[in-house]
């Protein structure tokens, strides 16, 4: 059992190992998704939702497929990438698409995820990944 001091020191590691985590997230402007997604719920930080200002409404089916959010040219590659990820077919998922922002405008963002949990007979349960606004990187491509 641990004494109250190791817990203590064990339980500050973990804070200060999360703050630095927080920190160069939102320096990188990357944000973080967890998606439970046996129970279709999922979470992203602030660093997807602040710069971005998009809605993340509703089970990850709908808003993969949810052309008011995601571009409409964008929507059969991103359920294929997904689709390829959660059987399996490739260790991680890595898709760059459009979504709306807050403001209106098209943004591209590159997502990537792992899934970080399986049952015992290899179905997903739980995909962690990142969303970075590439939107800067995507014009300046277009420019040239």
């Amino acid at each position: 059992m641990l004494e109250g001091t190791e817990l203590n020191q064990g339980q500050n590691r973990r804070r200060i190992t999360g703050e630095r985590l927080h920190f160069a997230l939102e320096r990188t402007r990357q944000g973080i998704s967890d998606w439970d997604i046996v129970n279709d719920e999922y979470e992203f930080s602030s660093g997807v939702r602040t710069p971005l200002a998009s809605p993340f409404h509703g089970p990850v089916p709908e808003w993969v497929s949810e052309s008011a959010f995601l571009h409409l040219d964008d929507t059969g590659r991103v359920h294929r990438c997904l689709q390829t990820c959660l059987v399996g077919a490739v260790p991680n998922y890595v898709c760059k698409f459009r979504i709306r922002a807050g403001n209106g405008l098209w943004k591209w963002v590159l997502s990537r995820g792992t899934i970080v949990s399986r049952n015992a007979d290899g179905k997903p349960l739980i995909m962690t990944g990142t969303m970075s606004d590439i939107t800067g990187g995507k014009e300046s491509d277009a420019t040239k």
